[in-house]
C-alpha cells in the first residue's frame, strides 16, 4: 500500500470514529484532516510527514473511541479504511472515488474555512469509505463538492 492510500485509509477510519461522538471533535480534528488533505494536495507526503500524520490520526482515533482499541470483538467503528475493497467497485464508482477524493483534496488546500464546509469534508470522506453506496450517491457529492469550490 502506498503512503497516500495508508493515509487515506486512515483518515477514514478517524471519519468513522467521529460517528456519535460529534461532540468530542474538536478544531485539531478538523485541522488533522485538513492539514492530511492538503498534504496530499501538494504531494507533499514523503515517509516522515506520512508516519507523523498516522500517528496523529491514530492520537485523534483514541480519544474520540477510547474504548475501541481494546475490544475483544471490534465492529469496524474505527477501523481503517480496506483499499483493497475499491478492487470490489465498480469502475464508475471507483472513478467517482477518485474524483471526491480530488475535490477533497482542493476544498482542504482554498477553502476548507467554514463549518458546512468542514461537514462536507467529513462526508464526503465518510462515503468514500463505504462499498455499497450507488453511482448516484457518489454523483451528488461530486456536486456538492463542486458546488463549494465556486
Amino acid at each position: 500500500m502506498t503512503e497516500e492510500e495508508r493515509l487515506i485509509s486512515a483518515l477514514i477510519g478517524l471519519i468513522r470514529a467521529t460517528e456519535g461522538n460529534e461532540r468530542l471533535i474538536t478544531r485539531e480534528t478538523d485541522d488533522l484532516i485538513i492539514d492530511s488533505l492538503a498534504t496530499l494536495h501538494d504531494n507533499a507526503l514523503d515517509e516522515r510527514v506520512s508516519e507523523y500524520l498516522l500517528k496523529e490520526i491514530k492520537r485523534e482515533k483514541d480519544r474520540l473511541a477510547p474504548n475501541c482499541g481494546f475490544c475483544a470483538m471490534p465492529c469496524g467503528r474505527r477501523s481503517d479504511y480496506d483499499m483493497s475493497n475499491l478492487l470490489t467497485n465498480s469502475k464508475e464508482i471507483r472513478e467517482a472515488k477518485s474524483k471526491i477524493l480530488t475535490l477533497l483534496e482542493h476544498l482542504a488546500k482554498d477553502n476548507a474555512k467554514s463549518r458546512e464546509h468542514i461537514n462536507l469534508i467529513y462526508k464526503a470522506l465518510y462515503y468514500i469509505g463505504l462499498d455499497d453506496s450507488t453511482l448516484l450517491s457518489y454523483t451528488l457529492i461530486i456536486e456538492e463538492l463542486m458546488a463549494a469550490e465556486a
